[in-house]
């Protein structure tokens, strides 16, 4: 589902206001996928239909310079990650872009001291990658980018998968007990 698609999923309307509210009263916000599309909504910026279904392994560009916040991949400036996105957003006020990729520009981004937005999925495992292959056979058939096929999907998770699942946990722990801007 996308954010877009509120009216064949009208949940999605507490969803933004139990996200603006969090965001407002400084809690911490962590938004991955879809969470991402709903934190860029509830920050007043439109989301769309992507042009190019990126689902599969897609390498992320870190900008260094702009992350100084809880340690997302350690110092790396590229990392591969797991993404499903079907939506893009353009910017937004007050959030710091942190990473993009070659065919969704916002693929993480922060705003303020405990929001985040990841397209791509930290919290992914291997047998989730493997029911997603099931369920998103049609789309892979048709995205444009032949990089997306379902084999290298599932050769590319057996290669990085343990890393990958290392560098996501090390994000979450170390976003998790930060110090959040009110204390927290």
């Amino acid at each position: 589902m996308n954010v877009y698609e509120e009216d064949r999923y009208p949940f999605l309307k507490d969803e933004d206001l139990f996200i603006k509210e969090a965001i407002q009263r400084g809690k911490k916000v962590l938004g991955i996928c879809l969470g991402a599309q709903l934190i860029v909504k509830a920050l007043g910026a439109k989301v769309f239909k992507a042009p190019v279904k990126e689902i599969g392994w897609v390498r992320n560009f870190f900008n260094q310079h702009r992350f100084h916040g809880p340690v997302l991949f350690s110092t790396a400036t590229n990392v591969s990650g797991v993404s499903v996105a079907r939506g893009y957003f353009r910017d937004s006020k007050g959030w710091k872009l942190i990473a993009t990729s070659e065919f969704v520009v916002h693929q993480a981004f922060r705003y303020g001291e405990n929001a985040y937005g990841l397209q791509f999925h930290l919290e992914v495992t291997e047998e989730m990658i493997q029911e997603w292959m099931k369920s998103c056979e049609e789309d892979l058939r048709g995205s444009q980018p032949s990089l997306f096929s379902k084999l290298k999907i599932l050769t590319d998770t057996e290669m990085q998968i343990e890393t990958y699942t290392r560098r996501g946990m090390k994000f979450l722990r170390s976003w998790l007990f930060a110090k959040s801007s009110e204390g927290e």
